[in-house]
Formats: structure tokens, sequence, C-alpha cells
């Protein structure tokens, strides 16, 4: 439990170092995060129960919260636009936590917050021309694509190493991967850091029982 916490800790360090080298504030807030969502879906390894897991997020997401604008979150929370991000992802820790989802369900949803939304915000940033139509906000065709490929190579290949992959399967993972996209790319103020995981693992627990 020690352990995880100090994790944690130190992606925020680790963010602060970055942002010293000189990266731009969303290089610096996706480092932290994917750094927070690989401890979050790697627990166990911890030694850590679900429950406490649920204590440590809870108690995190109020501090957060209370530390919004000040040095403690400057790696996180100083981005061009308002968000509440860093405050949404524990709080769907904690709800995800009370659902009582297979370990499958829950670590594939926050590798898909992790690695997915990551690569759809620094690619969108880095290559993305054109906007996706109907939004009001700056998410591309290449940060929704290589959201879309990344999350369904990650619920492919999870459940391929679980040994339950079938053809029926990975077609339901297609269409989930499809739908976590479009959310993803709804999504305003950090709201996917909630959406996305819930979604996730909502949509494998059914996928996994009706191809059962």
């Amino acid at each position: 439990m020690i352990m995880f916490i100090l994790a944690i800790m130190a992606c925020f360090v680790a963010g602060d170092l970055v942002k010293a080298l000189g990266a731009s504030a969303e290089w610096t807030r996706k480092f932290v995060h994917l750094g927070a969502c690989l401890c979050i879906a790697l627990y166990p390894y911890f030694g850590m129960s679900r429950h406490q897991l649920a204590v440590i997020a809870a108690g995190f997401a109020v501090f957060l919260y209370l530390c919004r604008g000040t040095w403690v979150t400057r790696s996180i929370a100083y981005v061009e636009r308002q968000s509440f991000g860093e405050v949404m992802m524990p709080v769907s820790v904690v709800i995800v936590c009370l659902l009582d989802v297979s370990y499958l369900a829950f670590l594939c949803a926050y590798l898909v917050l992790g690695l997915s939304d990551s690569l759809a915000s620094l690619l969108g940033q880095r290559f993305g021309v054109t906007p996706l139509p109907l939004l009001r906000h700056k998410k591309t065709y290449v940060g929704s694509a290589a959201f879309f490929l990344s999350c369904t190579l990650i619920l492919v290949f999870a459940v391929w190493m679980a040994g339950v992959l079938s053809l029926p399967l990975a077609l339901l993972f297609v269409l989930l991967a499809a739908m976590l996209t479009l959310m993803e790319a709804v999504s305003q103020k950090g709201a996917d850091n909630l959406s996305v995981p819930l979604a996730s693992v909502l949509g494998m627990t059914f996928a996994l029982q009706v191809s059962a």
C-alpha cells in the first residue's frame, strides 16, 4: 500500500522534472496521466486489495481537488484548457472498485485510459490537422484514430492472453473500442477520465458474459 502511494507520488515528481526540462504542459500532464494509470492497472502487484485501492483513490480525489492551482499539481493542472481530469480519474477508480468487476476488465479499462487517451492527445496535437466535425474542442481525426486502434489492440490482446478470445468476442470488442473512441472524442474538461473507464469495464463485463 505504501509502495503504491509512493509510486503515484513519483509520477508527479517525474512530471515536474519533465516540465523543468522544457516540455509543454500537455506533455507533462500526459506523462503523469500514463504513469498513474499504469500504477492503478497493476495495483495487485503492489500487494493491495480492491478495497484498499478505493480508499487511496478517494483520498487522492479529495487531495487533488483541494490542491488545484497550487504547486502540488503544477505538472498536471497547468494546461491550455480548463480540466478536472486529475480529480475525475481517482473518482472513477472508486466507482469501478465498487462495481466489483473482474480484474481483466479493470486492467483493460486503465490501460485504455492511460495508453489510448495519451496517444490520442499527443498524436492528435502533433499530427492532427483536420478537427472532428460538430465538436467545439480540439479533437482530430488523427487523435481519434490513434485512440481507436490502440484501444482495439489492448482489448483484443488482453483477452487473448487470458485465453478467452473468440471471433464473436473480438468483434464485440471492436464495437466497444468504437464506442469508447466516440466517448473520448465528445468528452470535455477531463470527463473522459471518468466516462471511459466506467464504459470500458461495463462493456467488457457484458461482452465476456454474453460470449461465455
